[in-house]
């Protein structure tokens, strides 16, 4: 299933960021590994501004997973995703992500995953959700 994350601030922008997808997520992805990624949407598109953009870029280029820890540590910096993807593995060397967080153009938040639990939680914490797929 593919959900979409719209919430919104007072003044129209987006306040849904990777901190809060991670912290309604954690007990799900607590020993998850991440790879960071490019966006295949209309094209390939990887964008973040602020002070871990290298860094995530330099993931994105390596294909090198980190843990959940890691993951969370990055998303408490001062950033912004405008297009980024980052899979969930369960295992270092798994092949295939059970979850996956996308953000489009800094507009809204996509979760892609088969995990009920998943789409039950964010829509739980989430206000303004849409069932995608």
């Amino acid at each position: 299933m593919r959900i979409a994350i719209y919430d919104l601030d007072s003044s129209g922008v987006l306040s849904v960021d990777l901190r809060k997808v991670l912290r309604a997520l954690n007990k799900i992805v607590l020993h998850a590994n991440w790879s960071v990624n490019r966006v295949y949407y209309q094209g390939e598109k990887f964008e973040v501004v602020g002070t871990v953009a290298k860094e995530l870029e330099q993931l994105a280029l390596s294909k090198e997973r980190i843990l959940t820890s890691e993951l969370e540590k990055i998303s408490r910096t001062k950033h912004q995703l405008i297009w980024a993807e980052f899979r969930a593995y369960e295992t270092p060397n798994e092949g295939t992500p059970f979850l996956l967080i996308r953000a489009v153009d800094s507009s809204w938040f996509e979760i892609l995953s088969e995990d009920p639990a998943v789409i039950s939680s964010i829509n739980t914490t989430f206000s303004n959700t849409k069932i995608l797929t």
